[in-house]
C-alpha cells in the first residue's frame, strides 16, 4: 500500500533549475509504501536514542527554512551528542538541498564542509 508523500518540491531549493530537474527526472515519484513510512519512523527513533554513543567527529549543517525534515529535531539530536568534536552550522533562509541552492547561497556550506573535511583529513 503506498501513499502521496505530500512533498512540496518547491521548497527543495531557491534554484529552479534544480526544483525543474528534481520534477522531470524519471527516477523521482511521490508515493511511499506503508512499511517504509513505519521504517523510517522506526530507524529515527534508533537514532535519536543512540545519539549519546556517537564518538566520531560531526558535521551537521541544516537548513533553517527546511520543509521536508524538522530542523529542531535535529538541533535535539546535535545537542545530545557527547562527542566533543562536533560542528553545527545553521542556514538562515536555505531549503533543504542547501548545496543545490542558488550559486551565491551554495558556496556557504560547500565551503563550511570543505573546511570541515581539511581539518579532518590527516597527511
Amino acid at each position: 500500500m503506498t501513499f502521496a508523500n505530500g512533498l512540496d518540491i518547491t521548497k527543495l531549493s531557491h534554484d529552479e533549475a534544480v526544483v525543474r530537474a528534481y520534477a522531470d527526472d524519471p527516477l523521482v515519484h511521490d508515493r511511499v509504501s506503508v512499511r517504509w513510512f513505519t521504517e523510517i519512523v522506526r530507524t529515527m527513533e534508533e537514532v535519536n536514542e543512540s545519539a549519546p554513543r556517537i564518538t566520531v567527529p560531526i558535521l551537521m549543517q541544516l537548513a533553517d527554512n527546511d520543509h521536508l525534515t524538522d530542523a529542531a529535531r535535529s538541533r535535539e539530536f546535535f545537542d545530545r551528542l557527547n562527542v566533543e568534536d562536533k560542528r553545527l552550522h545553521v542556514y538562515d533562509g536555505f531549503y533543504h538541498e542547501i548545496y543545490n541552492e542558488k550559486e551565491e547561497l551554495r558556496m556557504r556550506p560547500l565551503d563550511d564542509l570543505e573546511t570541515w573535511v581539511k581539518d579532518h583529513c590527516s597527511n
